[in-house]
């Protein structure tokens, strides 16, 4: 009596070992998911930081142009850094889905990008990133911070110790630059 009982205990246990089978595979193949979900937030991250990292360069290289340019000519900064960003996120396979100046104050001192790249299953990570350059009087930082009265009121950068609007310090690099070419020392005296 023995042998057929010893059989239907071993039946018992089949159901059982596929069930843990079963509840061992689901959690294996939920850590791939959730890796590959990991992955995806960490390359969103990473081409969201050469993307603003590259417009941020890019801006930083043109500051004295966009100084010079209205603030109404915000909108194609931005498409012009905005491709500038997407050359850098292209190669790892995200796309920009944003561009924007985070302080809103003219001309930028930095930009804030968002990318999303693929991820498991048909979904999109996204990541966010800011890169811009520090300008002591924009910060706040320069010995008098901010212009007020005579018809001027805003930050200050600072040529030659001399405290000027950031437009007419553009423009001062630009000359500086022009008259350097031509072996002439750029200075403003005070008059």
């Amino acid at each position: 009596m023995r042998g057929p009982r010893r059989s239907a205990e071993s039946g018992q246990a089949l159901p059982l070992a596929l069930a843990t089978a079963a509840v061992l595979l689901l959690g294996v193949v939920s850590l791939f998911v959730l890796g590959r979900a990991q992955l995806a937030v960490a390359q969103a991250q990473t081409a969201a930081d050469l993307a603003a990292l590259s417009a941020g360069r890019e801006l930083s290289a043109r500051f004295g142009e966009a100084a010079l340019a209205p603030a109404s000519a915000a909108g194609l900064w931005r498409e012009r850094l905005g491709e500038v960003a997407q050359r850098s996120a292209t190669p790892a396979g995200a796309r920009v889905e944003s561009l924007r100046f985070p302080d809103r104050a003219w001309p930028p001192a930095g930009v804030e990008v968002v990318v999303s790249v693929p991820g498991p299953r048909g979904t999109r990570a996204r990541a966010t990133a800011r890169a811009g350059f520090a300008v002591p009087a924009l910060a706040g930082g320069g010995p008098t911070g901010w212009a007020t009265g005579g018809g001027y009121s805003g930050p200050l950068l600072y040529r030659d110790g001399k405290p000027m609007c950031p437009a007419v310090a553009a423009a001062y690099d630009l000359m500086d630059a022009a008259a350097r070419a031509d072996g002439v020392d750029l200075v403003v005296v005070s008059g």
